[in-house]
């Protein structure tokens, strides 16, 4: 299939040319320069999102939000098709949005961590505020007791016995966690807040938006916790109180006092659920993370692990932390 042919779907003039970006996990993505102007172009990875037509929906509602308000956090500027901002062609939803230029070099880790905490809980802000309801893309994407069951299914696969300590002892922890956001209110959450999800500068774009979806404040906040704050024995205190103070500031009075004290179990319910999720990936001829090895999937594991004990060792100075951040 000739990829050129896109831009003009999207009413955007013929290419000067186009590359392929070896960048993320997920979709396939290109860079186009056509007159002038950049742009990503997209192929939705459909094995994956199995409803497209539903990502790109959201996307639709969330770019409809954003446009109403006056904040420093944006979106990407998806380019129309029509009434849509994508296209069905040769069996792939494509879609297009403006090329975001870099982040200026020399900003700090805290400063970073600081922008894309305010970013994340901005984000839930502004959605859950105009009482968007997301469809849900991925079938329980942030269910550690699915993923933990598709873990055990996995027993007989070649390779479990070399697995089989780690899965039985995470599956233990995702038994202990299954409950941790009983009873909270649904929000609208990004679903994959890391860091690098969030380009800083004068405004604050965030993207990768296909896995947005109605749930629980405590997974963002965890993911990005957990994307930033990586150490041997001890993760920076620094920057997990500069995350969590911007978070703080971005989602202002919009969580209870549940939800506050639900953060850190965000935390620990991320890590271990990554884990799981990795493990699985290592013995399974299905991979979620289909650039990575089975031997690459078995280390991820072992290295969230790690870092999920890490995290449980600091709880309390962790804990004090997101206390002090939401002070009244």
């Amino acid at each position: 299939m000739d990829i050129r042919a896109i831009p003009g779907m999207f009413g955007i003039e013929a290419p000067d040319s186009i590359i392929k970006l070896d960048t993320g996990h997920i979709n396939s993505t290109y860079l186009a320069e056509c007159s002038g102007e950049r742009y990503i172009i997209q192929a939705l990875n459909e094995s994956v999102f199995t409803d497209p037509e539903a990502v790109m929906e959201n996307i639709s509602v969330m770019t409809g939000i954003f446009s109403a308000q006056v904040s420093r956090v944006r979106l990407p500027e998806y380019m129309r098709a029509g009434s849509t901002y994508h296209v069905r062609h040769s069996g792939k939803v494509w879609r297009i949005y403006r090329y975001i230029p870099p982040e200026e070099k020399g900003i700090s880790a805290e400063s970073k961590c600081r922008l894309a905490g305010y970013s994340f809980g901005c984000f839930m802000k502004i959605l859950s505020s105009s009482g968007a309801v997301l469809r849900p893309v991925i079938a329980g994407f942030h269910d550690i007791s699915m993923y933990c069951e598709r873990l055990s299914c996995l027993s007989g696969c070649p390779g479990w016995e070399e697995i089989s300590g780690d899965a039985e002892r995470l599956i233990g922890i995702g038994k202990e966690l299954e409950d941790s956001f009983s009873g909270l209110p649904l929000r609208c959450i990004h679903g994959d807040a890391k860091a690098d999800n969030v380009i800083t500068g004068d405004m604050n774009t965030i993207i990768d938006l296909d896995t947005a979806m109605n749930g629980y404040a405590a997974i963002d906040y965890g993911d990005l916790a957990r994307s930033v704050t990586v150490g041997e024995r001890k993760t920076d205190i620094a920057v997990m109180r500069a995350l969590t103070e911007g978070y703080c500031e971005g989602a202002g009075d919009m969580l209870t006092a549940e939800e506050k004290a639900s953060l850190f179990s965000g935390l620990i319910y991320v890590t271990a659920e990554l884990a799981v999720r990795y493990l699985a990936d290592s013995v399974s001829s299905e991979r979620y993370f289909s650039s990575k090895t089975a031997e690459q999937c078995r280390q991820r594991a072992a290295d969230l692990t790690t870092q999920l004990d890490m995290y449980c060792r600091m709880e309390d100075e962790i804990r004090r932390i997101i206390d002090d951040c939401f002070a009244d």
